[in-house]
């Protein structure tokens, strides 16, 4: 019985922490002022999401599905808003600053495949 709540406790809190408030980056001018070099998916985001995020939104896992670029883009406010918020990592440490602000910076540049 405690072993089947503590799962049901897991999931809930899974659940919630997915589920938290996702806002949309800032696009203030003290936001943007700090992105000077261009962010590349191939070398920053990628590693980021694949450092603290892909272990459980790979493909088949907790949406949303971030295991290649068109899908990290098309999530990539949602993703910044997670991070930004400390809502994710689920149970992990909250991202460094310079982490979370290439997540912006890159999304204020557009996203690029690069």
């Amino acid at each position: 019985m405690n072993k089947l709540l503590m799962v049901c406790f897991v999931v809930v809190a899974t659940f919630l922490a997915c589920t938290k408030d996702k806002t949309p980056p800032s696009n203030s001018s003290e936001t943007t002022s700090d992105c000077t070099d261009t962010i590349r998916y191939s070398v920053e985001i990628e590693n980021m999401i694949n450092t603290s995020c892909i272990s459980c939104h790979d493909t088949g896992g907790t949406s949303p599905d971030l295991s290649d670029y068109s899908r990290v883009s098309n999530n990539a406010s949602a993703v910044y808003g997670s991070i930004n918020s400390g809502g994710m990592p689920f149970g992990g440490d909250k991202l460094s600053d310079s982490i979370i602000q290439n997540m912006d910076c890159w999304i204020n540049q557009g996203s690029l495949n690069n």
